[in-house]
């Protein structure tokens, strides 16, 4: 399992640091006053659920899977790395935003109280691990094509979405609740029952597709 996350991992490491580079130019722009800090645990959001997913074009590329399911790995491995991958990604992403979150604070550029900000990581977080678990099934089910269309489907919504929504809020013509300690930790744990489901739900597709495919 460590090893399958892993092998993504390198996969995917030039679009790691390439969403690394971007984020701290997102936080250049924080610090020049040019963008909110909430920024930060939005992009972060967007590019770690991005890494795992976008690893199912790879492996099909090389029939990955089929290679996998013949291995000690088999099934459950295949199934456990993507997984282990995204959580990986998630934790990864919500914990660089919000050391630059707190490395704008510490500069005195954070312009917001940093208690809201650092909640808004845990909420995006959680909100990456609640989409992640929607695709990864489709995407393991139906492949990287069609399960880029269902990617665009989610992810549309959902980040262009809240950015309306801030953006509407900063210019005084919606007023958002404010979030809170318990609703960004309900947000998680919401995330966590849902990617539990996913992942049985995930478990049963490979069985049923790696079992019927010529190894």
């Amino acid at each position: 399992m460590w090893g399958l996350a892993y092998k993504d991992l390198l996969l995917m490491r030039r679009s790691l640091w390439y969403y690394a580079f971007l984020l701290v130019i997102f936080t250049v722009f924080v610090l020049t006053g040019s963008l909110d800090a909430y920024i930060l645990s939005g992009m972060a959001m967007l590019f770690s659920y991005m890494v795992p997913l976008s690893s199912f074009s790879l492996d099909e590329a090389a029939r990955w899977g089929e290679f996998a399911a013949a291995t000690p790995a088999c099934l459950r491995g295949i199934v456990d790395g993507k997984y282990l991958c995204s959580l990986l990604t998630a934790a990864g992403g919500g914990g660089a935003a919000a050391l630059l979150i707190c490395l704008c604070a510490a500069l005195g550029r954070l312009g917001d109280p940093l208690g809201e900000v650092l909640l808004s990581c845990l909420f995006c977080t959680g909100l990456a691990l609640a989409m992640e678990a929607v695709l990864l099934p489709i995407l393991l089910r139906f492949g990287s094509k069609t399960g880029g269309y269902a990617l665009l489907a989610v992810t549309l919504p959902v980040f262009g979405g809240m950015l309306v929504l801030w953006l509407l809020e900063r210019k005084g013509l919606l007023a958002l609740p404010d979030l809170t300690p318990g609703s960004a930790a309900a947000l998680a744990w919401g995330a966590a029952a849902l990617c539990a489901l996913a992942y049985a739900a995930s478990w049963l597709i490979a069985r049923r597709i790696y079992s019927t495919k010529e190894l």
